[in-house]
């Protein structure tokens, strides 16, 4: 079973979330000016968005515990990060880490349910956006007797600028944790899933978040190319996440040939010595969907 929401337009804010994790543990954070400078830097090749651009920047990062704490360390940081993207799908998140995103940005927001690690997805919505309607499956948390599966949350977007409206689902699957071979068989299942449970979904649909499975290689996607859907950038290599490995992304389906996913750039904050994984352990992607 999945839930549904519908929104009318002054509804705004929907939290699937039961648990209330209000702080975060003292991680010895990098200085958050340091921070902020590297990643006014790294973000110097993107413009601030508004609500005439003629395209959607849209964003996909797993922030590695976005709690209140940390929200609140890092405000300036993540202050410039959204500024430049119309759309992030986020993973790793609180309702309270959100929160206070939410009100610093006057960006919308949606949190999934939590697993008993923390851990939630999320949206960050420009205000050009109008929610119509908000969905979390449930149903991929429930496969194979694997403890602390995320859940997916789907969101439905009219593009008041354009007048378009496309549905964007983010995703965290299982880890690798547990070896390749049986949380492939977990993956597998998960997206077996979440293909049933779109299958009439007719809209342009975006799929988008971290697979937990190197995709520039993995079979563990194959039933979303089964089921029309492309991955954005499919021959590039660079990794997304520390460890090393490509393993975050987007999949797109049901869009005309000149508005996919275009501009594909990944910035791993991680990298800077000065920051480590102070803001996340993967990479920031970016994409421009062109109108």
């Amino acid at each position: 079973m999945h839930i549904t929401q519908s929104l009318s337009q002054s509804q705004t804010i929907y939290s699937f979330s039961k648990l209330s994790f209000k702080h975060f543990p003292n991680q010895n954070w990098s200085d958050s000016k340091e921070v902020l400078a590297l990643v006014q830097n790294d973000l110097s090749g993107l413009d601030t968005v508004s609500s005439t651009d003629s395209h959607i920047t849209l964003a996909s990062w797993n922030t590695e515990y976005l709690w209140q704490a940390k929200a609140n360390y890092f405000i300036d940081t993540y202050a410039e990060i959204i500024s430049k993207h119309h759309i992030l799908a986020l993973q790793e998140v609180s309702q309270w880490g959100l929160a206070v995103l939410s009100q610093s940005s006057d960006y919308q927001y949606i949190v999934s349910e939590s697993n008993n690690r923390g851990q939630a997805l999320g949206f960050l919505i420009h205000p050009r956006f109008t929610i119509t309607a908000i969905h979390e499956y449930s149903e991929l948390t429930n496969i194979l007797g694997a403890p602390n599966l995320r859940p997916a949350l789907r969101v439905d977007l009219l593009d008041t600028k354009s007048s378009l409206t496309l549905s964007v689902v983010t995703v965290h699957l299982k880890s690798m944790i547990g070896g390749l071979e049986f949380t492939s068989r977990i993956r597998q299942e998960q997206i077996k899933q979440l293909m049933w449970a779109l299958d009439n979904i007719k809209t342009p649909l975006l799929i988008i978040g971290d697979f937990n499975c190197f995709l520039d290689k993995s079979f563990d996607t194959a039933r979303l190319f089964n089921n029309g859907f492309r991955i954005a950038n499919r021959t590039n290599h660079i990794s997304t996440q520390c460890f090393g490995g490509r393993l975050d992304g987007l999949f797109y389906r049901d869009f005309p040939s000149n508005g996919t996913p275009k501009h594909y750039s990944v910035r791993n904050f991680w990298q800077h010595n000065s920051a480590g994984r102070s803001l996340s352990d993967h990479g920031l992607l970016t994409w421009k969907l062109l109108q």
